[in-house]
C-alpha cells in the first residue's frame, strides 16, 4: 500500500513548450458512492492535463503510462501542419513515497494527417515501453533507444509483446509487422494483398507463445507463426462479411469476435477447434479475464459474466432504463472484481457474483481505459472530455 495523501498534478502542454507541472496536495474531486460491504477506495494520484486514451501499469507495478493528445483533432490536417502531437506520461509510482521526479513526459510528433496513435505497449521485465509512433523507450531514463524499422506504415494502432518478450508484433489496421526484441530487428512483414481487405480493427496478439492470430476481413482467419513468418493454421468464422477481433486470451487460447452483419458475438477456443455463440445483439465491449476463466459482456441491458470453460453465464448485473455506455471494462488480476467505465465519467466496481461493491465519478465526462496493477491494490482510470481538450489520469488504492 502507497499510504500518502491525494496528490494533484495539473499539466498544460503546449507541444514543445509545456509548462512546469505543479504539484499540490488537493482535496478530493471525486464522487464516491459505496454500498453495504463495499470495497474501500483511496485516492492517490490525480494527473490532469489534455485528453488521455490509454493507460497501462508495467508487470512490476513500478510504472504507469499513459498516453494522450495535446491538442485536438476537429481538424487533423490543420493541426498536423500547426505541429500537433501526442503526448506520453510515464509515472514513476516509487518515486510517491521516495519523493524522487515523479512525472515525465514525453512527446510523439504525429507524422500522419489522420489521427494520433495512442497505443502503448511495456515488455514483461518492465525495462522499455513501445510507443505509437514506432519509438521504444527506456522507463527508467525516459531516452529513446531506437525506432522501429519498417517500409509498411508509420504509426501503430495496435501491439503487444510475446509473453516471453522475445519478439513484438504491431499493426496499422492494414498491415502487421513483427520485431525480434533483440535490438528490434525487423523479422516479417505481413502485408494485406491486392486479393485481402484492410485488417479490421481488433488487436493483432498472440494466440500462444510463437503464434499470432491476424485479424483481417476475409475468411477464414489466419495464424502465423512468428518464427518462419508463415501461416501455421487457419480458422473458419461464422460471418460471411467484416468481423472485428474484440479480444485474444492467450493464456486459454482464446479470441472472441464481433460479426458486423449480424450483432452477433463469438467466443473461439483454438485448442479445441470449436466455437460458441456469446450473444446476438448490439455489445459495447468485450473482454476476458486474465486467465481466461471468465468472460464479461457489456450489453444494452445489462453486463455478462459468462464461465468460459461451459459457455454458461455466471452472474448478470442488470442495468437501468438508458444507461451509460460502457466504454473500459479490466477484471482484477486476482479475477474477483470488474471495474467498468461508462461514457459519463463513472466508474462502477462489481464483484463476480454480481454485486455492486463501490461507484465513482471523476471530472471528465468518457472513461477511456482501465487498468489495476498486479498486486490489485491500485486502479488507474484515463479519461478525456471530447472537444474541450480535457482529461487526465486518476489513480485509486484498493483496499478490501
Amino acid at each position: 500500500m502507497i499510504g500518502i495523501t491525494h496528490w494533484l498534478i495539473n499539466y498544460t502542454d503546449y507541444c514543445g513548450f509545456p509548462s512546469p507541472a505543479s504539484i499540490t496536495k488537493s482535496r478530493l474531486s471525486q464522487v464516491v458512492v459505496s454500498a453495504e460491504n463495499a470495497l474501500h477506495l483511496s485516492p492517490v494520484l490525480e494527473l490532469r492535463g489534455y485528453e488521455r486514451q490509454s493507460v497501462v501499469f508495467s508487470p512490476n507495478s513500478r510504472w504507469l503510462v499513459s498516453s494522450g493528445q495535446t491538442r485536438g483533432w476537429s481538424n487533423p490536417l490543420q493541426d498536423f501542419r500547426d505541429g500537433a502531437c501526442a503526448s506520453v506520461w510515464i509515472v514513476d509510482l516509487d518515486s510517491l513515497t521516495t519523493g524522487g521526479q515523479l512525472l515525465r513526459v514525453l512527446k510523439q510528433r504525429m507524422e500522419t494527417i489522420f489521427s494520433p496513435s495512442h497505443s502503448l505497449a511495456i515488455d514483461p521485465n518492465s525495462e522499455l515501453v513501445v510507443l505509437g509512433n514506432r519509438q521504444v523507450v527506456d522507463l527508467e531514463t525516459g531516452q529513446v533507444l531506437t525506432r522501429l524499422k519498417t517500409n509498411i506504415f508509420s504509426y501503430i494502432q495496435n501491439m503487444s509483446f510475446s509473453p516471453d518478450g522475445r519478439y513484438l508484433i504491431a499493426s496499422d489496421g492494414i498491415a502487421g509487422s513483427v520485431w525480434s526484441t533483440d535490438n528490434f530487428t525487423l523479422l516479417h512483414s505481413i502485408l494485406a494483398l491486392p486479393s485481402d481487405r484492410y485488417f479490421t480493427r481488433g488487436p493483432v496478439a498472440f494466440i500462444d507463445q510463437d503464434v499470432i492470430l491476424v485479424s483481417k476481413d476475409e475468411e477464414p482467419l489466419r495464424f502465423w507463426d512468428v518464427t518462419t513468418g508463415e501461416v501455421v493454421g487457419k480458422f473458419p468464422l461464422e460471418t460471411q462479411t467484416s468481423f472485428t477481433i474484440v479480444d485474444v486470451n492467450a493464456s486459454r487460447h482464446l479470441f472472441a469476435y464481433h460479426a458486423n452483419d449480424t450483432e452477433a458475438t463469438y467466443v473461439v477456443d483454438v485448442e479445441a477447434e470449436s466455437s460458441w455463440l456469446v450473444a446476438q445483439e448490439p455489445m459495447s465491449h468485450l473482454t476476458f479475464s486474465p486467465s481466461g476463466e471468465f468472460m464479461a459482456v457489456a450489453l444494452a441491458d445489462r453486463i455478462a459474466i459468462y464461465d468460459v470453460s461451459n459457455s454458461r453465464v455466471f452472474s448478470t448485473i442488470a442495468r437501468s432504463n438508458n444507461p451509460p455506455r460502457v466504454t473500459a471494462m479490466t477484471f482484477s488480476p486476482r479475477e474477483d472484481l470488474l471495474a467498468v467505465g461508462h461514457n459519463d465519467g463513472s466508474v462502477d466496481i462489481i464483484s463476480l457474483d454480481g454485486q455492486l461493491l463501490t461507484s465513482l465519478r471523476v471530472d471528465s465526462s468518457q472513461i477511456t481505459d482501465l487498468a489495476f496493477n498486479p498486486a490489485a491494490t491500485l486502479l488507474a482510470i484515463s479519461a478525456a472530455q471530447p472537444g474541450e481538450n480535457k482529461g487526465g489520469v486518476w489513480i485509486w488504492q484498493v483496499e478490501p
